[in-house]
């Protein structure tokens, strides 16, 4: 009887973490774009963008963007985000390594749609960063959620994908059979029916994959 009720307590502190991290995040990303002409971070852009001197090939990450107000595991512009960006209750395996230590992971967090920019024709790119205005129902629109690791460009990958657009990708989650079978979010709380994720007034919450999956659409994953 011990045993399940100490599992339990673990679960809930991890999702109290969690979401104490994703607030941690939004007060951030809200002094990003205070400093920054109300513009959220570039998603996902070429380091030569911001520094023509760098010739890694490595890419700048939103979450990296916000070092100055959650200062990186490293005094690089490509170091590691700070550990706030993981959830203590991730499980990454990816194919080389195996299990992958919490303290080694990345990032366990992606953004939405509404954090990617938009290009001439309309369409959301990584690569241009996004005025910061929401759609009406701003308690509703999502910023950030939980992401399963990214495995297609790195077998030794630790981190999930910066973010997640609804057409391929979120919508295609949404119409798995259940959390199981999703691809790139990871309804890891409550025993697999929940994710914590944080929305368009700061404010960080327990999304279950029912509502999610009933309530999200196109208009406010990829608000305008």
């Amino acid at each position: 009887m011990l045993l399940p009720a100490l599992a339990k307590a673990k679960s809930r502190a991890h999702q109290a973490n969690c979401l104490s991290n994703l607030k941690q995040a939004g007060i951030a990303l809200n002094l990003y774009v205070d400093d920054n002409n109300n513009h959220f971070p570039y998603v996902s852009v070429d380091a030569t963008v911001i520094d023509p001197s760098d010739t890694s090939g490595s890419k700048i990450i939103w979450t990296k963007f916000l070092g100055p107000y959650l200062p990186k595991r490293g005094g690089k512009l490509t170091s590691q985000e700070s550990q706030v960006f993981i959830c203590p209750a991730t499980v990454f395996r990816n194919l080389t390594t195996g299990i992958v230590p919490v303290h080694e992971i990345s990032r366990s967090y992606a953004c939405t749609g509404t954090m990617f920019g938009r290009n001439a024709t309309g369409g959301l790119t990584t690569s241009l960063p996004r005025r910061a205005t929401f759609g009406k129902v701003i308690t509703d629109t999502p910023l950030m959620g939980e992401g399963k690791i990214d495995l297609t460009s790195d077998p030794a990958s630790k981190w999930c994908q910066s973010g997640y657009k609804w057409a391929g990708e979120a919508q295609q989650d949404f119409m798995k059979p259940d959390t199981q079978s999703t691809m790139y979010l990871d309804f890891r709380h409550s025993s697999g029916k929940a994710m914590d994720i944080l929305y368009g007034d700061l404010s960080a919450r327990a999304t279950t994959w029912i509502w999610a999956r009933t309530n999200f659409n196109q208009a406010l994953w990829d608000s305008p």
